[in-house]
């Protein structure tokens, strides 16, 4: 997940008119893993830690550690099931990715950068501008 996250910060440091449709397509993609990962560990942590508050010695508390063994097992089964299909998603985005960045593109090359005209005059000495000798 932390190879994912750099991933779109780095994307996401370029400006939006250098990167392409696919590796927009790409990022959306990234981005519903990422959430779907979330999810997943907080559906992971709600069933796992979930309190039980019986007494001490007895029955009913031999009787709640059982069953909840058996729902621990249960959710971890599902949560496997979850990491599994997650798994088969970003190996498809991944892929995806792959077989389509193949034709050579991806972030644009940023060789010319339209730079206002007058700017450079606010660089300029003093001593070489005309007209600023005194008020107008």
């Amino acid at each position: 997940m932390e190879s994912m996250q750099a991933a779109l910060n780095r994307l996401s440091k370029q400006p939006a008119h250098q990167i392409d449709e696919l590796n927009k397509i790409w990022v959306r993609d990234l981005k519903e893993l990422v959430y779907d990962i979330e999810d997943s560990v907080d559906a992971f942590m709600v069933r796992i830690d979930a309190p039980v508050h019986t007494k001490p010695h007895s029955f009913r508390r031999f009787f709640d550690r059982t069953i909840g063994l058996l729902t621990k097992a249960q959710s971890r089964h599902h949560i496997a099931d979850d990491i599994q299909d997650i798994k088969k998603l970003i190996d498809e985005v991944s892929k995806r990715k792959e077989r389509y960045n193949s034709f050579g593109v991806g972030v644009q090359p940023a060789a010319r950068v339209d730079i206002d005209p007058r700017m450079p005059s606010l660089y300029q000495d003093a001593a070489k501008l005309v007209g600023i000798n005194g008020p107008t």
